[in-house]
């Protein structure tokens, strides 16, 4: 990682066939980073995902690291998942300006059988420690039996958060 920066990228027109994570932007990569990777004026645009484990994560590790993360526009985004969405800060960072338009997950079955059901994701889109973000016609579908999962979307300490035209339900399941 170290003290870089990343700007003006634009990804569009893709489709992802299996993964772990969609999209993984991270300002730094350890507890200890001090400087991490500026990054800025991402645009991500028409893909459609399948197989993935999380569909969106947006953060950094250290609290220290000066670098952040901003500017960040994600549009016409579909996904099928079986974790969580993570947009997150700390006492050091916070992501800022960021927005997702045009965003369907649908929330398929876990395929990975974990030990102890409380490793599974409580909540599907987990945003906390932000500035300004915008979620417009975000859409979430639950088509997975019943599991561990409580909520649909959470914020915590953000400031600045305008949803518009968004379909955010509880979960609900199908029986398999």
């Amino acid at each position: 990682m170290g003290d870089s920066v990343i700007r003006n990228v634009t990804i569009s027109d893709i489709m992802i066939s299996g993964g772990g994570i969609g999209f993984h932007l991270m300002s730094s990569l350890t507890k200890t980073e001090e400087r991490g990777v500026f990054i800025s004026d991402v645009s991500i645009r028409n893909v459609r995902a399948l197989g993935l484990a999380f569909p969106l994560i947006i953060h950094g590790i250290s609290s220290q690291a000066s670098a952040r993360i901003e500017n960040v526009v994600i549009d016409g985004y579909s996904a099928e998942c079986f974790a969580h969405a993570v947009i997150a800060g700390n006492t050091g960072y916070r992501p800022r300006n960021v927005e997702l338009r045009n965003v369907e997950w649908t929330v398929v079955e876990n395929p990975v059988r974990l030990e102890n059901g409380k490793s599974y994701p409580d909540t599907l889109l987990r945003i906390s420690s932000a500035d300004d973000l915008r979620l417009r016609d975000v859409r979430v579908r639950w088509n997975c039996p019943k599991s561990a999962w409580w909520q649909t979307f959470v914020q915590e300490d953000v400031s600045g958060i305008v949803i518009t035209d968004c379909c955010l339900p509880p979960p609900s399941f199908n029986a398999h």
